[in-house]
C-alpha cells in the first residue's frame, strides 16, 4: 500500500489533500525522535506529511493539549483534567480529589515527552505523593523516570487528569493500543 502511493515528482504545499499519505511515529528515545533516519525518508518521500515535528509542541505541552481540546469542545474525548500550581499546601490532594471526582490520578509535568515524569496515583496515596514531588523533593530516591523528573525540575505547574485506561483497539485480528 505504501509503495502504491509513492510518487517520484511531488512538490510540498500547504494543501494537505496534495499529499499522498500523513507519516506519525513513534520514537523510543530523543535522540532519534529526528534522527538520520527520519531525515532521509522525510527527502526520499516528500509527498509523505511526517506531523510529528509539526504536533510535538501540541502533543509535548500537556496543559496546552488539554486547553486545545477543551477550547474545540473536545473534552469527552480526554480524561477530566487541571492544571495547577507547583506549590505544595496541606488542602492540595482534596482540592484535586474534589475537582476530578475520582480515585486514579495521573499526574504531569506541563512539558515533557516519552512519560518523563508522568505518575499514576490513587487518592489514598496522592497527598503524601504531592508532597514529595512538590515539596520534599529531595527525598525522592527512585531513578525511574516518572518520579526522578520531579526531583530534578520544578515546573510553575503541574497537571492532574482522572486516570482512563485506553479501550484497545482491534484491526485484523491484532490487539493495538492508541495511547498518545
Amino acid at each position: 500500500t505504501f509503495k502504491k502511493q509513492c510518487r517520484k515528482h511531488f512538490s510540498p504545499s500547504n494543501d494537505i489533500s496534495t499529499y499522498a499519505g500523513i507519516i506519525v511515529y513513534r520514537a523510543k528515545t530523543f535522540q532519534k525522535r529526528d534522527g538520520d533516519r527520519i531525515k532521509q525518508f522525510k527527502k526520499n518521500h516528500p509527498e509523505f506529511l511526517v506531523v510529528n515535528a509539526i504536533a510535538r509542541d501540541y502533543v509535548k505541552r500537556k496543559d496546552e493539549t488539554y486547553k486545545i481540546f477543551a477550547a474545540a469542545g473536545l473534552d469527552s474525548l480526554i480524561p477530566r483534567f487541571k492544571i495547577y500550581p507547583s506549590t505544595y499546601t496541606d488542602t492540595l490532594a482534596a482540592t484535586v480529589i474534589n475537582d476530578l471526582q475520582t480515585t486514579k490520578f495521573v499526574i504531569k509535568p506541563p512539558y515533557s515527552s516519552l512519560s518523563i515524569g508522568v505518575n499514576a496515583i490513587d487518592a489514598d496515596g496522592l497527598d503524601d505523593f504531592l508532597r514529595l514531588i512538590l515539596q520534599d523533593k529531595k527525598e525522592i530516591t527512585s531513578s525511574h523516570r516518572g518520579p526522578s523528573y520531579w526531583r530534578k525540575n520544578s515546573p510553575s505547574t503541574f497537571v492532574a487528569t482522572e486516570y482512563v485506561p485506553s479501550k484497545t483497539i482491534y484491526k485484523a485480528d491484532m490487539p493495538f493500543d492508541p495511547t498518545m
